[in-house]
């Protein structure tokens, strides 16, 4: 079988974790790395050869290595800020895209990948990878055998408090510095990351917990309303970051949903998802996540016509024990190989990615009209459809 030559571009934690997840399918062949920061890209580059054996070329210039390489794929993780003109000129220049999430945290940009796409003909997908933790695998079957009866409410939540982020950058090194480090700088070499863009309005990463609510409901977000706690946050007070924001969305199935996001004030996680949870409710059945670390996850059967029903432990995981171990090792409670499978799987045999270009913006532009919404004080936002980017591209 012939080899997807692939580039990863963008090298932090997880750019370098997924260049290891691709080099676990035979499929794929890992051809050179890219990141604007040299200090980043030797890094990369050492830590791939010790584990490999190979040294790749490397590239500070995403230009210069699509001058100087051949290759059919990249793998994107970068900021959220730049990842789609890299997406775009990927696309444009003929390559697949995998890239990380969030895709976008504008309309304008999602508008630019989907017409790139379209266009180029090209394979773009990304990397949302909670939906196919075992007990999201469970509940689309559950759907898909009608155990929820008529869904009708969806719920969860992404609530990950760290104490000391890295809210900025190394401008010479491209290194993260966390906030206690800037605090005792004195040069003034630090520009903020992508983080502090994002704890602005943190239901930016509302795709995490939409796109594997969306993978069990079906159906695409028509309308979004959003509230949001003060842009000065309670915790983190000499920033510009807002503790909480809760979106209320509604399907063209007839979904109600809630989405909640934070990332500046203290919550206590739940058992193996850690900052996640979720809930779906249907006429037959409600299932839910672990709440937190005591809890366990949980189903209700309600009796037809009467008060009664019971709440009963579910057995739900993570992965699953017949999961082979490349999946079960991988990060994310073995989530992580799904994403980069099913890219494979639609550029070799055209399988369709459940987080393709379709998926993959339906989850994003509900987020990014949330947050608009949230700066409105909660107005009721009307989420395009991709028809209407289907004009733009024609135009």
């Amino acid at each position: 079988m012939a080899q997807i030559r692939t580039a990863c571009i963008g090298l932090g934690p997880m750019g370098l974790a997924m260049s290891g997840y691709f080099t676990r399918f035979p499929e794929c062949e890992i051809v050179a790395m890219c990141d604007r920061s040299e200090s980043v890209l030797n890094a990369a580059l050492d830590s791939f050869e010790q584990t490999t054996g190979k040294r790749l070329p490397g590239f500070t210039s995403h230009e210069e290595l699509f001058r100087s390489m051949d290759f059919e794929a990249c793998a994107i993780a970068c900021s959220p800020e730049v990842q789609p003109s890299l997406s775009v000129y990927a696309l444009e220049h003929g390559k697949h895209v995998l890239c990380q999430v969030p895709v976008a945290f504008t309309e304008e940009d999602c508008r630019a990948i989907y017409r790139a796409a379209r266009r180029s003909g090209r394979v773009f997908c990304c990397g949302e990878e909670t939906r196919d933790w075992a007990f999201f695998r469970q509940w689309r079957e559950m759907e898909r055998q009608g155990s929820f009866g008529k869904i009708f409410y969806a719920e969860g939540e992404y609530l990950h408090y760290e104490p000391d982020w890295d809210l900025f950058t190394d401008a010479a090194s491209g290194t993260p510095v966390r906030k206690s480090e800037a605090c005792c700088r004195k040069d003034a070499d630090l520009v903020p990351s992508w983080r502090s863009r994002l704890f602005s309005h943190p239901i930016l990463y509302l795709p995490h917990t939409l796109g594997p609510l969306l993978s069990v409901t079906g159906g695409r977000i028509t309308r979004v309303s959003c509230f949001g706690t003060r842009p000065s946050g309670y915790i983190y007070r000499d920033f510009p970051f807002r503790d909480l924001e809760c979106a209320v969305m509604h399907n063209d199935r007839d979904v109600v949903f809630q989405v909640k996001a934070g990332f500046t004030t203290p919550h206590g996680f739940k058992a193996g998802t850690g900052a996640h949870w979720y809930q779906i409710k249907g006429t037959k059945q409600t299932v839910e996540w672990a709440r937190s670390t005591l809890d366990t996850p949980k189903r209700f059967t309600p009796v037809p016509g009467t008060h009664d029903g019971e709440w009963q432990a579910m057995d739900c995981v993570l992965s699953r024990p017949e999961d082979d171990h490349e999946i079960r090792s991988s990060g994310h409670g073995g989530a992580d190989l799904f994403p980069v499978r099913s890219f494979l799987s639609e550029i070799l045999y055209g399988t369709p990615s459940p987080t393709g270009l379709v998926p993959a913006l339906q989850m994003t532009l509900p987020a990014i009209l949330a947050a608009r919404s949230s700066e409105e004080g909660g107005r009721d936002l009307a989420v395009p459809d991709l028809s209407s980017f289907d004009e733009s591209y024609r135009r």
